[in-house]
C-alpha cells in the first residue's frame, strides 16, 4: 500500500500547520489558488514533507478546493508543471484538514485559538455538515447562528454597520470577531460515530508550560484546555518535555490532573511562501509512522517515541549495522521471491505454528554468521532439538541479506565479515538451567561482553599488555640471575686487579718519587738550548760518518771486485799466449807476441798497484776519523746535561708506572660501581614494579568492565578480581621444602599451614615479603633439590588472576536465582550488552515466562534497545509485539497446497508480509493472506492481541 513504507513505521518530516489563500486573516498568499498550489507542493518535494494539514479558520474551504480540484485530478498537477515521478510522490503525501477555532474565553486577557485536525478517511461533505455546521456561535444577544459562511457573512456586516472602522470584506470581519465555545466543538466530535478516533484535538502553546503556576488565575481554565487536547502546538523543549509528564513528579499524578500525556506537535504556521514549511529555527516535526491519520494517532500511545521536534530525527543508526532486507531463492517455488523489508528499530516476526517464522530469522543467521551457527548446533543440537533447516541442500537454493549500506551476502557465499548476535529458542532458558556452575556462568558472561566491539577491543587490549607484562617479568627474573653471575665475575676481576687501598699507597709514593726527581731534572732555557745544539750535531755528525762508512764500503767492495777480475783476466791471458805460442816456428813473430803478452800484464800490474793504492779510500778514512773525535768531544760536552735528562726519562717511568697505577684504581673503581648497581638490581625493585604494574592492569580490566555495571535499574554486573591458589600452590608452594609449615617460614599473614592466603589489598606486600626471604633468607628457606632458586622465583610472580563475574538483581546472585528468573536476567544482558550496535536477532525469548514477567521486565528494556540497536525478534506474545511499539511487523504464513492452489496464501507454500503496527484494513472479508492490516493479523494470531492494544492504548490516558 506505500511503497516507501515498506519496512513498517519510520521517521517522516510533517508540517501540522500551514494556511492556504482561503484562510482570509492575514493572507500573504494573494488570491490566485492555483499558483499557491503550485508553489505549495513544489516547497513540500522539496523539503520531503510526508504528512501536511491545510489550516483555515472555521473552516476547510482551502482544504477542499486542493483535493478536489487538484489533488484527484491528475491532468490538473501535469499542467502545473509536475513530471510524472513527482505526481507519485505527491500521490504519497498524507494531506489532512485543520480547522481552527478562535475560543470564546480569554487566558491571561487573552482569546485561546483552538484546532482540530481531521482524518483523511472522513468525506469533506461529513466535515462541513456533520461537524462545521453544526457549531454555534453568538450573533447577538442570545441568538447563536451556526458556523456557514452565510451567517459568519451576516455577522461580518452587522459589526461593519455597528463600528464604521472596520476594514475588511464581511466574511473577512466575521472570521476576524466571531468565538466558539470548545466545549460544544468536542461534544459534535465525540458523539457521532463518523469522526469517532478521526481527530486529534491541538492546542497551541506559546509559553512554557513548565513554569505555569497551576494554581494562579485563570489556572482551571487553561487546565480544561489542557485536559481537552490531545496534544499541543509547541517546539519549546521545557513544554515537551512537560507535556510528557516528566516535570511531575511521576507520570499518574500528571494523567490525573491533565488525562492524557500531551505530545507536542509542530508547523511552520505559513500565511505567506517564504514560511511554507520553514519552522522557526529548523524545529521540524517528525513522527514515527507510516503517513495515515492512523500512524499519525500512535503518537498518543507512544507520545515520546513516536514524535520528535528538531531539525533531524533522532536515533540514526550506521547503514552498515542495519540489515534492509532479506530473500528466498528458490527453484521450487516454495518460497515467496519477493524482497522482505525491516525496519532498523524493532521487527517483530509472527505466526502460526509451522508458519516459518523461526525458519526465516534461521536463514537470515546463518547467511551472516554460518560457523556460529554450526558451533550452536553442536553445542544445543540434541538438547533442545536446534537442527535448523536443510533447504540449502537442494542445489538452486539460497538466501540473501542486503545491508542498508547496500552490502549483500549470500547464504552460499564465503563467511560474511557482519556481526549479528543470534539467540535461538529455548537458548536462554538453556544456559540459564543447564549452565549452573561459577565457571560456565562466567564464560557465559565472558561470551556476551565480548559481543560488545568495544569492551571486546578494550580488553583484547589490555590482555595483550598482560601477556607483555608476564613476559617482562620472566624478563626481569632473567636479568636478575644473569646478574648474580655478573656480580661474582665482577667481584674476582676486581681480586685481579688488585687491593685499591695498597694502588691508592703505591699512587702516592709514585705522585712523591715523581715530584722530587721533577725537581731535579729541570733544565733552564740557555742549557735546553746549548743541550739541543751539541745533540743536533752530535746527530749530523753521526749521520755524515755513517754516510762516509758506506761510500769507503761500497769503493772497497768495488775495487776487490775489480782486482778479482783482473787476476782472472791475467791468467786466461797467460793460458792463451803459452798454449799456441811454442807452435809458432816463425822467431820474429815470437818476439813480437812476446813483446805484446809483457806490456800487457805491465798494464795490469800497473791498474792492480793503482787501485790497491786507492788514494780516494785514504782522504776518507781521514775525514772519518775527524768526525769520531768531534762525536767524542762532543759526547763529553753533552754529559752534565744527560745525567739531568737520565733523571727526566726515569721521571717518565715513574709518570708511566703513575698512570698504569690510577688505571688500575679507576677500573677498580668502576667494578664497584658495577657491583653496586647489580646489588641494587639483586634487591630486585624492577620484579616487584613489573608485577605491580600487572596488578594495574587487572584493576583496568576490572574498571572496564565496570562500564558496563548497571545492566538496568535492578540488575548490575558484579566483577571481582580472582587468584588460582590451586595454581599457586602447584607451582610455587609445592616447590618449598614443608619441613617446616609455610606458615611459619613465611609468616601467618600469608599461610595458613601450608595454604596461600589471598587478600587483595595485601597481596602485593604479601609477594613481596616471600621475595624478600627467598632471596636473603637462605638459610631459613628450603628450596626443595629439583628446583632452582630461579623456578622457585617464576612460579612465585607467574599471573595467576583471572576476573569473575556475577549478575546480582536485589540482592540476589544470579546462581542463587531460579532458571527462570535467571533467563530473564540473561536476556536482559544479551539486549544491553552484546554488540552494542549491531542487529540482534531472538527466536521467542517469552517461552516459559508468563505474561507479568514479559510485561514488566521486558516491555520497557527492549524499546529502550531499539533505540540503539536493530532488533528482530520473532514471537506469539502479543506484549512482546504490540507493548513494545513494534515499528515493523513480520507476518508469515505456510499453507499445505490443495490441489493446484492454495486456500488462504497468494501462490506460495511459504509467504510473507510486513508493515507499521497501526496499518489497519480488511478486504473481501479478510479470505486470503493479504487482505488483512497488520492490526488484524496481530489480533487474530497473538493469543491477547486485541488486549494488547487496548492496554496500550489506555496506559496514558486514552
Amino acid at each position: 500500500m506505500y511503497t516507501e513504507y515498506k519496512e513498517g513505521s519510520k521517521w517522516i518530516k510533517c508540517d501540522f500547520h500551514i494556511h492556504t489563500p482561503c484562510s482570509v486573516l492575514n493572507n500573504q498568499f494573494g488570491d490566485n489558488f492555483e499558483e499557491y498550489v503550485k508553489k505549495m507542493l513544489r516547497k513540500a518535494l522539496e523539503h520531503d514533507i510526508k504528512i501536511i494539514a491545510i489550516t483555515d479558520y472555521y473552516s476547510i474551504d482551502g482544504y477542499k478546493k486542493l483535493k478536489e480540484e487538484y489533488l484527484e485530478r491528475e491532468f490538473k498537477l501535469k499542467e502545473l508543471g509536475f513530471l510524472d515521478e513527482e505526481i507519485l510522490r505527491i500521490g504519497q503525501i498524507l494531506f489532512l484538514a485543520n480547522v481552527e477555532f478562535r475560543l470564546d474565553i480569554l487566558v491571561n486577557r487573552a482569546k485561546v485559538n483552538f484546532h482540530i485536525i481531521l482524518s483523511d478517511k472522513i468525506k469533506i461533505s461529513d466535515i462541513e455538515e456533520n461537524f462545521i455546521k453544526r457549531i454555534e456561535f453568538p450573533f447577538q444577544g442570545t441568538e447563536k447562528r451556526t458556523l456557514t459562511r452565510s451567517n459568519i457573512e451576516s455577522l461580518g456586516k452587522k459589526l461593519k454597520e455597528e463600528q464604521n472602522n472596520l476594514r475588511g470584506s464581511e466574511y473577512e470581519i466575521g472570521i476576524g470577531q466571531l468565538a466558539v465555545d470548545s466545549s460544544q466543538v468536542l461534544n459534535i466530535l465525540e458523539n457521532s460515530d463518523i469522526f469517532k478516533n478521526k481527530y486529534l484535538v491541538v492546542l497551541p502553546s506559546d509559553e512554557d508550560l513548565s513554569n505555569i503556576r497551576w494554581d494562579g488565575q485563570d489556572h482551571n481554565i487553561r487546565k480544561i484546555l489542557i485536559q481537552q487536547a490531545h496534544c499541543l502546538f509547541s517546539s519549546n523543549k521545557s513544554t515537551i518535555s512537560w507535556g510528557l509528564g516528566e516535570k511531575s513528579e511521576n507520570k499518574e499524578e500528571y494523567v490525573k490532573e491533565f488525562f492524557s500525556l500531551k505530545p507536542c506537535i509542530h508547523g511552520s504556521d505559513a500565511h505567506c511562501y517564504e514560511k511554507l514549511f520553514r519552522p522557526d529555527k529548523n524545529r521540524y516535526c517528525w513522527i514515527k509512522s507510516i503517513p495515515t491519520f492512523e500512524g499519525i494517532r500512535q503518537m498518543l500511545f507512544e507520545p515520546k517515541e513516536r514524535v520528535y521536534i528538531g531539525e533531524t530525527f533522532p536515533n540514526k543508526k550506521q547503514p552498515y549495522n542495519i540489515i534492509k532486507r532479506v530473500k528466498f531463492i528458490d527453484s521450487k517455488n516454495e518460497f515467496q521471491n519477493d524482497w522482505i523489508y525491516f525496519n532498523e528499530g524493532l521487527n517483530s516476526i509472527i505466526g502460526g505454528k509451522s508458519s516459518g517464522k523461526s525458519l526465516l530469522l534461521y536463514y537470515i543467521a546463518k547467511t551472516i554468521i554460518s560457523k556460529k551457527i554450526t558451533n550452536l548446533k553442536m553445542e544445543i543440537g540434541s538438547d533442545l532439538n536446534f537442527l535448523g533447516y536443510d533447504f540449502e541442500k537442494e542445489l538452486k537454493f539460497d538466501f540473501i541479506v542486503e545491508w542498508a549500506d547496500g552490502v549483500k551476502i549470500n547464504l552460499k557465499s564465503e563467511e560474511s565479515k557482519r556481526k549479528i548476535t543470534y539467540i535461538p529458542q529455548m537458548y536462554i532458558n538453556y544456559i540459564a538451567e543447564n549452565k549452573n556452575n561459577k565457571n560456565e556462568l562466567n564464560n557465559i558472561l565472558l561470551g556476551i561482553l565480548n559481543e560488545n566491539k568495544e569492551f571486546k577491543d578494550n580488553i583484547e587490549n589490555i590482555n595483550e599488555k598482560i601477556n607483555q607484562k608476564s613476559i617482562e617479568i620472566n624478563e626481569e627474573i632473567s636479568i636478575f640471575f644473569r646478574n648474580k653471575i655478573k656480580l661474582t665475575e665482577l667481584e674476582n676481576e676486581k681480586i685481579d686487579i688488585g687491593d685499591l687501598e695498597g694502588i691508592q699507597k703505591n699512587i702516592d709514593r709514585l705522585e712523591k718519587e715523581s715530584q722530587e726527581i721533577a725537581y731535579i731534572s729541570i733544565l733552564n732555557d740557555n742549557e735546553k738550548e746549548e743541550y739541543l745544539d751539541i745533540s743536533n750535531s752530535i746527530k749530523k755528525k753521526k749521520e755524515e760518518l755513517e754516510k762516509y762508512k758506506q761510500n769507503v764500503n761500497i769503493r772497497q767492495l768495488y775495487v776487490n771486485k775489480l782486482i778479482e777480475k783482473i787476476k782472472e783476466t791475467s791468467v786466461v791471458l797467460n793460458e792463451i799466449f803459452f798454449e799456441d805460442f811454442n807452435k809458432i816456428d816463425d822467431n820474429e813473430v815470437k818476439e813480437n807476441l812476446k813483446s805484446l803478452n809483457e806490456n800487457v800484464e805491465s798494464k795490469i800490474l800497473e791498474v792492480k798497484n793503482y787501485l790497491q793504492n786507492d788514494n780516494f779510500i785514504f782522504k776518507v778514512s781521514e775525514k772519518m776519523k775527524l768526525l769520531e773525535v768531534e762525536i767524542v768531544n762532543s759526547q763529553n760536552n753533552i754529559k752534565k746535561y744527560e745525567e739531568k735528562m737520565g733523571n727526566m726519562e726515569k721521571q717518565l717511568n715513574l709518570v708511566k708506572l703513575l698512570e698504569q697505577e690510577k688505571q688500575k684504581k679507576v677500573l677498580i673503581e668502576e667494578k664497584e660501581k658495577e657491583i653496586i648497581l647489580l646489588k641494587n638490581d639483586l634487591t630486585n625493585k624492577k620484579i616487584l614494579e613489573k608485577y605491580q604494574e600487572l596488578l594495574a592492569l587487572y584493576e583496568n580490566k576490572i574498571l572496564e568492565h565496570l562500564k558496563f555495571k548497571n545492566i538496568s535499574e535492578d540488575i548490575e554486573l558484579v566483577v571481582k578480581l580472582k587468584f588460582d591458589i590451586d595454581s599457586f600452590k602447584e607451582k610455587f608452594s609445592e616447590k618449598i621444602s614443608k619441613k617446616m609449615v609455610l606458615e611459619k617460614q613465611f609468616g601467618e599473614n600469608i599461610f595458613t599451614g601450608n595454604e596461600f592466603k589471598f587478600t587483595k589489598d595485601c597481596h602485593l606486600e604479601n609477594i613481596k615479603n616471600i621475595y624478600d626471604k627467598l632471596i636473603n633468607n637462605k638459610e631459613e628457606i628450603k628450596i626443595n633439590q629439583s628446583y632452582s632458586l630461579e623456578e622457585v622465583l617464576e612460579g612465585l610472580f607467574k599471573d595467576y588472576f583471572s576476573i569473575e563475574y556475577d549478575l546480582v538483581q536485589n540482592g540476589d546472585s544470579l546462581l542463587k536465582m531460579s532458571p527462570g528468573k535467571r533467563g530473564i536476567v540473561l536476556f536482559q544482558l544479551f539486549l544491553q550488552l552484546s554488540n552494542s550496535d549491531t542487529p540482534i536477532l531472538i527466536d521467542q525469548p517469552e517461552d516459559n515466562l508468563d505474561n507479568r514477567t514479559i510485561y514488566q521486565e521486558l516491555n520497557t528494556f527492549i524499546k529502550n534497545r531499539k533505540l540503539k540497536r536493530q532488533i528482530i525478534l520473532v514471537s506469539h506474545n502479543a506484549n512482546l509485539v504490540v507493548s513494545t511499539d513494534s515499528e515493523n511487523v513480520i507476518v508469515a504464513n505456510q499453507e499445505i497446497k490443495k490441489g493446484n492452489n492454495y486456500e488462504y496464501n497468494e501462490k506460495y507454500k511459504f509467504e510473507y508480509i510486513n508493515g507499521a503496527l497501526e496499518e489497519t484494513f480488511t478486504l473481501n472479508n479478510g479470505k486470503k493472506f493479504h487482505e488483512k492490516g497488520i492490526r488484524e493479523h496481530v489480533c487474530e494470531i497473538l493469543e491477547g492481541g486485541e488486549k494488547a492494544f487496548k492496554i496500550r492504548e489506555k496506559k496514558y490516558g486514552f
